[in-house]
């Protein structure tokens, strides 16, 4: 009787942990961020293999290097600095801004649960603009994550509203992994 009465109990404690991880947002293990990224465009990608990952990287990687002394040289080896990720663990989120003006990275604003879904808001960080010069960059963000179990929609910040809230679109939306 004890035995039973144990084994219902253990039952009833996996099921609440695992009722309690659905609630939990995504997890992000590691990040990257920057300006210089040769993607123009607002857009994300949910990368889950090498060949995903290196295709991407390659769209990513400038194509020359800023020296010291302010003179460019082309990049010999693109893939050389691309960060390693384990895809049977790992999961990465790019997400680009586009061509912006006086943007120095994208940084997270907040990952949460809405509606079955993880919802990852993701703002601009401005730099300090220089009078009447306005630096133009391509911010990007890398999130390493695991366990994804959700669908996943990424949304940036475009504004403010009249009220001083944030505004918000969305720039992709990926489907449960199956």
């Amino acid at each position: 009787m004890l035995s039973a009465y144990l084994a219902v109990l253990m039952t009833a404690n996996w099921m609440s942990s695992v009722l309690q991880e659905e609630k939990l947002p995504l997890r992000v293990s590691d990040f990257v961020t920057g300006q210089l990224s040769e993607v123009d465009t607002m857009e994300a990608s949910l990368v889950s293999n090498p060949d995903q990952w290196s295709a991407l990287w390659q769209r990513h990687r400038p194509s020359t290097v800023i020296l010291p002394s302010g003179l460019t040289t082309p990049a010999t080896n693109r893939q050389s600095d691309m960060p390693t990720i384990d895809f049977g663990q790992y999961r990465v989120i790019a997400i680009f801004g586009g061509l912006s003006r006086n943007v120095t990275a994208l940084e997270v604003d907040s990952i949460k649960v809405e509606n079955h879904r993880d919802v990852i808001r993701v703002k601009p960080r401005f730099g300090q603009p220089q009078p009447n010069i306005a630096m133009v960059t391509q911010p990007f963000l890398f999130l390493q994550v695991s366990h994804v179990r959700r669908g996943i929609d990424i949304e940036v910040q475009t504004g403010q509203s009249d009220s001083g809230d944030p505004t918000w679109k969305k720039i992709a939306s990926f489907k449960k992994p199956e």
